[in-house]
């Protein structure tokens, strides 16, 4: 009885990319989930006025200003790059790839025991 639910022939999309415009985005906390990167328009153009949280293993952010800085979960390998971030947390286990980043205010870099980022050609500056 009813309409047949029917089943799905392949898996769904397994990573998703949101493309910003230029502009300014308020976020408060931004959790991303299920695989999803953020690539925007420059990080002088795009901006998130918040956290970013939850970007996973396989998943990017790019070409973003990030106000309130980015926590990298436990675990996770998450690619960043051409980003001015207000701080990055890494969780343990996580190992985050910063690539040509400006980290600066907030938190700086800060690394729990056991996370292991890499950064190049990215810089550094008045981190508390």
């Amino acid at each position: 009885m009813g309409a047949d639910e029917g089943t799905c022939g392949v898996p769904g999309v397994a990573h998703r990319v949101l493309h910003l415009a230029a502009g300014t985005f308020a976020a408060a906390d931004l959790h991303l989930v299920h695989m999803v990167s953020l690539l925007g328009a420059g990080q002088d153009a795009t901006v998130i006025e918040g956290t970013v949280f939850g970007l996973r293993t396989g998943a990017s952010l790019a070409d973003i200003r990030v106000t309130a800085g980015i926590t990298v979960s436990s675990g996770e390998s998450p690619d960043i790059n051409q980003c001015t971030i207000a701080g990055v947390i890494c969780r343990p286990e996580s190992s985050p790839r910063l690539t040509a980043c400006r980290i600066s205010e907030g938190a700086g870099l800060s690394c729990d025991p056991g996370s292991s980022p890499t950064l190049v050609n990215c810089t550094i500056v008045g981190g508390a």
